[in-house]
């Protein structure tokens, strides 16, 4: 547990060098992000170990004599709105306010997909029905079903075309 004086700190290093995102993407769903970048790698990894989510990324500036940014951040909303929760009662007007607008998006975003039990078609995210799949930086689950029942409608399909 966060003492009081590290909660401070993490929130007036917030106010200056993080930011809460709110917007709205595909299919009409809402997203809010946060996060925080900065030169200082170590800094941002004692920040990313308070918050207790979120990844710390080490990107590249567009000259090479200029040092690299560390970026932490997360979009997950059980995190975002912890670290909000936590900050809120530090941070100043503006990003208060801006930390208030991304709860109410959040009161209404959907569970996140890591804590749903089942797939969009009713199917279970069980041993027998559940492929973990990524691309080496995220990782996913996939219903076998319903990819099974989409790879026979393919194979339909295909088969109706060269017929």
């Amino acid at each position: 547990m966060a003492t009081e004086a590290e909660i401070a700190w993490a929130a007036g290093l917030f106010e200056g060098e993080g930011c809460f995102s709110v917007w709205t993407g595909a299919h009409g769903r809402s997203y809010v992000r946060a996060q925080l970048g900065m030169k200082d790698g170590d800094v941002v990894e004692r920040f990313a170990a308070l918050a207790g989510a979120g990844k710390v990324r080490k990107r590249r500036t567009a000259h090479e004599r200029w040092s690299p940014i560390f970026e932490w951040s997360t979009a997950d909303s059980e995190a975002v709105r912890s670290l909000i929760v936590l900050l809120l009662p530090w941070l100043g007007e503006r990003r208060a306010a801006k930390a208030r607008e991304a709860l109410e998006v959040l009161s209404h975003v959907q569970t996140a997909a890591k804590n749903r039990t089942h797939c969009a078609k009713g199917h279970p995210y069980d041993d027998d029905n559940t492929r973990i799949e990524g691309d080496g930086t995220y990782r996913w689950r996939r219903c076998r079903s319903c990819k099974r029942d989409y790879d026979q409608a393919r194979h339909a399909r295909a088969e109706a075309v060269s017929a």
